[in-house]
Order: structure tokens, then sequence, then C-alpha cells
């Protein structure tokens, strides 16, 4: 479950994610399994344009970071993009 920037899993201790990295989670828990490509990413995170798809890279390499052992959870689709394997 997401609350603002932290996120609840498994009845896990909350984890609070920086503004940005929260926005990539929403992103990709508005439709758990649905693929995202890093260029839908860029467009529904980064507003601003101000970014590349390497920035989308990153950012979800720290999401999993974030998220631990629970790191699974945000799956890469080759050639195509990223998704989130349950709802939160």
């Amino acid at each position: 479950m997401l609350q603002g920037n932290a996120v609840l899993i498994d009845g896990g201790p909350a984890v609070q994610l920086p503004p940005l990295l929260a926005a990539v989670l929403r992103a990709l828990a508005e439709q758990p399994g649905r693929v995202l490509s890093r260029a839908e990413l860029l467009r529904r995170v980064w507003v601003t344009g101000q970014a590349d798809q390497h920035a989308v890279e990153a950012a979800v390499a720290r999401l999993r970071a974030a998220l631990g052992g629970h790191a699974r959870l945000v799956r890469t689709v080759p050639k195509r993009g990223y998704s989130l394997a349950a709802a939160i």
C-alpha cells in the first residue's frame, strides 16, 4: 500500500521513499502488471521534461534498493520497460 511517500508491503514496516521514487512506484502501481515504457514513465513522472531515459533507469535502480527484499516487485521487461509484479 502506498500512502504519500511511504510504502507498506506485506504488513512490514513502512519504507519512506523520496518523492521521485514514490512517483515512479505510484505510476507503476496504478495498473499492476501493465508494462510502462521508459518514455511513458518520463512523461508521467518527470513532468518538466528535464530528464532522459537514463534517469528512469537510475530511479528504478534506486527504487529497488529502497524496497530491499521486495525489489523483485519492480520487474524489467526487456526492450519494453517496467511493471509492478503485484498490487501494493
